[in-house]
This record gives structure tokens, C-alpha cells and sequence, in this order.
């Protein structure tokens, strides 16, 4: 069969695949699959069982909710409590496989606000909750008084009604529901202790509406309701899971969450004596994070697991390919952990989980597909591929491939590009797209890219790199563009252009360069700096440092982490690298993308760069989106 080429369409056929959840003897996984549903373009996830050694597929029986998600396995491997809608509120539900039965065991009012958490005995499920909206005091339809520091989130319209949330435990015997923390912040990433006693989970309940004090570890104790903060707040907190003997829990963590420069570094914290040390700190590599893409799984969430034999399993990036491995907590060993490598190769491991006995179910991707569920043992032998869910889509259309260019920058650090050719190859020589990723922090590289696939489709190279400032190279490299932004960066950048257009396949004369976030600031500072772009895309752009600052969901805390202060005393180093401050110079024509409810990098970024170049007579549009 001829193959054809891929458009927007397509969109709809993909099938995006996260969470697999294998059940502790090894046999079923469950999987979330979502599909973009044509009309309103929302995604809708629905969950699907695989047999381990077959690779048979098990759908939910009929009666299952309209979305479901985040499915997570009864201790005995019968049962899966999952998150699911019907005709309202997010609510827990239990698949009972044995009998291919759905029925819902929440009634929430205003709904559950995470995964379910099951107790080591299988007769309990902890969750998240959501509390009565706060909405402020309301001065009319759409006005509102804002009181507290912390006021946004991104994705959400300003002065909208924002629940806060706390923990509860569902009986399975009684149907009942017991409530473990009242809501004060946000209570997330339930995981009970192996004993059964305490609940470990994340939350900002201790200083909710401050940006500088954010989320921290805590425990409850589950028949006093006793609560202890473990940590302080300031530093990163995510994926806690306890040790098997219950002792300790381990989590990824940093110094300081708002510096996303520093290595994400596994964290173990003894419980009693209360102890926090790190144990890669001294391996140089950031756990737990990917490379981005296009699609809504985003980085992936970070997450751990601890097998007792094994060690904790924890995904990282390493020079745009996202690994998976074990490290072994050697807490009397002088260098901390060890990590053993488990599975690598030119792919994204997004999502992972393994069995008791080390069987590792995972979700990966590459340039050419979207992803698809593996297995493999602990030790990365014997991986198989148990789904083709996007074969059909696949064996229909044409795409282009990536190769892998490095780029010797002028100082000699090596510079990771990839360049995605044409599927067809072009009777000429052809335009280049160079994408800027955004962060700056958050690296690209070995994972599908619809867009970047669709645009080779009509006839573009298009291409991704990782200047410094990027992730998954080390953290002197990471933080080497900290107070520094479009001076080593821009030159790498800038290096990857040239160094691909040197190709006779490449149209030096059409050369484009695009960025969202911070990839939208280094094409606005770019194209004021140089003329090798003949035109220029910037989505969700960082224009103003100043009023970014003020603006932003965070309160400008991030900002001020990657400057070295805030604007009152750094008023120079925001002002210098703002390419609002030099937009004058701007000769390239300019496209604006940004949407409106955008509000770690709001909308007003946008508007100001349009203005300036209003003013000064520049080639721009501005294309602005709803939501």
C-alpha cells in the first residue's frame, strides 16, 4: 500500500499511551490510552489491560465511565481502583478484573482530586479530595478581590473558584469513607507505609497561600490523624515511596525548587530519626526528568519505584535519550548510591513501573512513533514490545527520519542537534525550521514530535537542539546560562543554524526559527541580534524579564532563582536581557502565538512585543487563543 503524507487530521487518529501499572506478581499491566476526541479537541483517556505474556488486550466491560485514568492495582492484583468521570465529577471507581465488573465507590461533592492509594492489606484506598471552592469575595459576575500572595495557575482564568484539597480513606468492607486531613492546601501523591499505619503525601497545607514556602513531604498517621512535616518546603518534593522495611521514604528532590537548573537528585529521608540525605548527588545527572515534545504528556510525571533486591527504579535524561535504571540506596557508601543502567537507547522512556520480582512495563517513544507499551527484565534483557496501538496509523503514512547531528560549538563543547528530513526528499534545496526549546531548562531530543512530523510533511527540514541551559548534560552545563540568558545560549543556537545549513540540501536564504516559553524569548532576542532567520515564530513568548516577574504564576520566585535577585535590585540584568529592550532592531517578520490563560508566561509578553514592533515599523502578527 502507497503511504501518503501526514496533516493536521491526523491528530486524531494518534493514540497516546502513559501510567502502565503492572500488578505485583508480573501478569496484567494497565495502561491509559488517550485519543483526541473530534469535536471541542479534548483528550479522552480510557484504560485497557495487557496480558504479560500474550500481549492480549482486555477492554473494560460495558458501563465503564466516559473517561478513565490513573489506574492503580489492589494489592492482590484483582482489583483496579481508577479516576474516572460520568456526566460530572471526577469520582473513585474499581474495575473488579476478576469478574469484569465497574462499579463507582466515591459520591465526592466536588469531586477527587488524585490517584487512589491502596493500604498493604488491600481493604483501604487513600485519595486526594476536593474541598468547597474558595472564591473570594465577589463583587460581581466577573470582579473579585484577591487577598492571598498566591493567586494563579496556569491553564485557569484569573479569580476563578480554585478548591483546595485534603486526604481521605474509602473502606472497601464498609463502603465508607474516613476523613484523614482536612483541606488547607493542596494534598497530593498519597503512599501508605508497608506496616499500614501512616500515609505519606505531598502538600503546602503549612503556608498555602505563600510562593516561598511551597509544597513539603508529610506523614499522617493513619488511626490518630497525627500530621509531620518532613521537609522544609523550600526545597523540591515529588514521587515519595517508602522503603519495603518502612523506614524511610524515598523522593526526588533539589535544594530549592524554584531553581530548575540543579540536578533533580533522589532524596532518602529516615523517618525516625528524622535524617534527609541525597544519594546521587555525586553521579551529576538529574532523576526523574524527560525530554520534552509536542504532545500532552508533557515531561511525564516523575515518579519511583523501590523493589526490595532491586533497588529504587527512576527515569533520566542523558544527552537527549531518556534512560531508566536502579539506584542502589549504599547509604554507607562514602559516594552515596549506585546506579546500575537498565534501559537505554535512542528513545524517551516515559512512564514506568515494575513488579516484585523486578519486571520492568514501560511506555516508550521515538522520532517516528508516538509510543507503545515494552517489557523488560530488571536488568533490561528480554524487552519486548506487548502493544502496536499506533501500528495501523503508522503503516499508513509516510514520515520523515531524524538523525542525529553534533555540533562542535566555538569554545568545543559538543552540541546535541537532531534533523528531521522531508519524507519526500526535495527536488531542491529546502527551508529550515530550527525549534528552540523551552525551560530553559527542559531538554529535546529522541521522542515524537507531531508538529515537527507535520511541518516535514510539507516539505520543511526541521530540526531540534540543546544549547546550554539544557538538561540531562550535567548541572554545569544546566546552570552555565543562570543571570546569562542570550549570550552563550544565542551562540549555540546560532552555531546549529549555521553549522545545518551548510548542507546543500538546506535553503540557506530560508532559514526559520521557532520556540515556545523560552524558546520564544531566544527567537525575539535572535532576530534582534542577527539576520540569518527569514522568518520567525514565537509562541507563549517570554518578552519583559520586569514584568514577567509580576505577572507570572509563581510569583517571579523562578525568575528571580535564574537572575540572582529580583527587580528592585537587578533592575540592569532584567532590563539587558529582555528583547522587548530590543525590539526596534528587529528586522525579521514575526509571528506571535499565545494563549490567553497562559499564566506561567501570561499573554501580556506577547502583547508588548507586538506593540514594539508596531512602533517601529516591524513585519508582525499576532495570532492570540482562547484557553
Amino acid at each position: 500500500m502507497k503511504k501518503r503524507l501526514i496533516d493536521a487530521s491526523d491528530l486524531l487518529s494518534v493514540r497516546w499511551l502513559s501510567d502502565p501499572q503492572i500488578t505485583k506478581d508480573g501478569s496484567l499491566i494497565c495502561v491509559t490510552e488517550c485519543r483526541i476526541c473530534p469535536d471541542g479537541g479534548l483528550e479522552i483517556p480510557l484504560l485497557f489491560l495487557v496480558d504479560s505474556d500474550t500481549g492480549a488486550v482486555i477492554s473494560p466491560p460495558n458501563g465503564h465511565p466516559e473517561r478513565m485514568w490513573a489506574g492503580r492495582w489492589s494489592p492482590d492484583g484483582q482489583s483496579l481502583a481508577f479516576l474516572g468521570v460520568r456526566n460530572g465529577d471526577v469520582q473513585l471507581w474499581l474495575w473488579e478484573v476478576s469478574r469484569n465488573e465497574i462499579e463507582q465507590l466515591t459520591e465526592e461533592p466536588h469531586g477527587v482530586a488524585g490517584p487512589g492509594a491502596w493500604s498493604p492489606d488491600g481493604q483501604s484506598l487513600a485519595y486526594p479530595f476536593r474541598g468547597e471552592t474558595n472564591s473570594g469575595r465577589q463583587l460581581g459576575d466577573d470582579a473579585y478581590t484577591i487577598t492571598q500572595e498566591v493567586y494563579k495557575t496556569d491553564g485557569v482564568r484569573t479569580g476563578a473558584p480554585i478548591a483546595k484539597t485534603g486526604m481521605k480513606v474509602f473502606s472497601m468492607p464498609s463502603k465508607e469513607t474516613i476523613l484523614l486531613t482536612t483541606p488547607l492546601g493542596q494534598d497530593s501523591a498519597c503512599s501508605w507505609s508497608p506496616d499500614g499505619t501512616s500515609v505519606a503525601f505531598i502538600s503546602d497545607r503549612a503556608n498555602p497561600e505563600a510562593y516561598s514556602s511551597g509544597p513539603a513531604l508529610w506523614v499522617v498517621e493513619v488511626e490518630s490523624r497525627s500530621l509531620h512535616q518532613l521537609t522544609d518546603g523550600h526545597g523540591l518534593v515529588q514521587a515519595p515511596v517508602w522503603s519495603p522495611d518502612g523506614r524511610k521514604i524515598a523522593f526526588i528532590g533539589n535544594a530549592n525548587r524554584h531553581n530548575t537548573s540543579l540536578n533533580h537528585e533522589i532524596k532518602l529521608l529516615e523517618v525516625s530519626p528524622r535524617i534527609e540525605s541525597s544519594i546521587t548527588d555525586r553521579l551529576d545527572i538529574s532523576f526523574g526528568l524527560c525530554v520534552q515534545s509536542d504532545d500532552s504528556r508533557g515531561y511525564g510525571d516523575a515518579s519511583l519505584g523501590w523493589k526490595e533486591g532491586f533497588g529504587i527504579l527512576s527515569r533520566y535524561p542523558e544527552r537527549g535519550t531518556v534512560h531508566l535504571g536502579w539506584v542502589e540506596p549504599l547509604e554507607r557508601n562514602p559516594a552515596g548510591g549506585v546506579l546500575h543502567e537498565a534501559l537505554k537507547g535512542d528513545r524517551s522512556i516515559l512512564s514506568f513501573s515494575a513488579s516484585d520480582s523486578g519486571v520492568i512495563a514501560f511506555v516508550a517513544s521515538d522520532p517516528t512513533n508516538p509510543g507503545e507499551l515494552f517489557l523488560a527484565n530488571s536488568d533490561g534483557n528480554n524487552e519486548r514490545q506487548l502493544t502496536d496501538r499506533n501500528g495501523a496509523w503508522l503503516s499508513e503514512v509516510q514520515l520523515g527520519e531524524v538523525s542525529l547531528v553534533s555540533v562542535r560549538a566555538t569554545d568545543s563543547i559538543l552540541l546535541d542537534a537532531w534533523l528531521l528530513a522531508p519524507p519526500v526528499k526535495p527536488a531542491t534545496a529546502a527551508p529550515l525550521i530550527l525549534s528552540v526549546h523551552g525551560g530553559p531548562h527542559w531538554p529535546a531530543g529522541w521522542r515524537f514530535s507531531f508538529e515537527n512530523q507535520r511541518l516535514s510533511a510539507l516539505g520543511y527540514y526541521v530540526a531540534v537542539s540543546n544549547p546550554r541551559g539544557s538538561q540531562g548534560y550535567g548541572e554545569e552545563f544546566s546552570s552555565s546560562i543562570n543571570g546569562a540568558w542570550g549570550q552563550d545560549d544565542f551562540e549555540d543556537v546560532k552555531h546549529v543554524a549555521e553549522q545545518l545549513s551548510a548542507s546543500p540540501a538546506i535553503d540557506v536564504s530560508k532559514l526559520v526559527l521557532m520556540g515556545a516559553s523560552y524558546g520564544g524569548f531566544m527567537v525575539c532576542w535572535a532576530i534582534a541580534f542577527t539576520s540569518m532567520f527569514r522568518a520567525a515564530v514565537a509562541e507563549n513568548a517570554v518578552i519583559d524579564l520586569v514584568s514577567l516577574a509580576g505577572t507570572t504564576s509563581d510569583g517571579g520566585f523562578s525568575m528571580a532563582e535564574e537572575i540572582g535577585g529580583w527587580p528592585e535590585s537587578h533592575a540592569d540584568i532584567y532590563r539587558d536581557m529582555s528583547p522587548l529592550t530590543y525590539a526596534h532592531l528587529v528586522q525579521t517578520p514575526l509571528l506571535l502565538i499565545h494563549g490567553e490563560l497562559d499564566q506561567n508566561c501570561p499573554i501580556e509578553q506577547s502583547e508588548q512585543m507586538y506593540a514594539a514592533l508596531r512602533r517601529s515599523g516591524g513585519e508582525v502578527s499576532f495570532v492570540r487563543i482562547p484557553g
